[in-house]
């Protein structure tokens, strides 16, 4: 599976982690928080699928 982010430079991945089966599909998913997003220094997080690699959650930060 290949897990990208929004747009190039976004540093999603910068940080990862297992956090258990969040969407309740039997798979353990994947948690990617980056530091920059869009030209700023917003962090967000981006939560997938163990599944199949989906985004089952974005979060955002100021």
């Amino acid at each position: 599976m290949e897990f990208v982010g929004d747009s190039p430079g976004d540093r999603l991945g910068f940080s990862v982690a297992g956090v258990g089966d969040l969407d309740f599909d039997g798979h353990d998913d994947l948690l990617g928080g980056g530091f920059s997003r869009g030209g700023s220094r917003e962090g967000h997080a981006r939560v997938f699928s163990g599944a199949g690699g989906s985004t089952v959650r974005t979060h955002g930060g100021a």
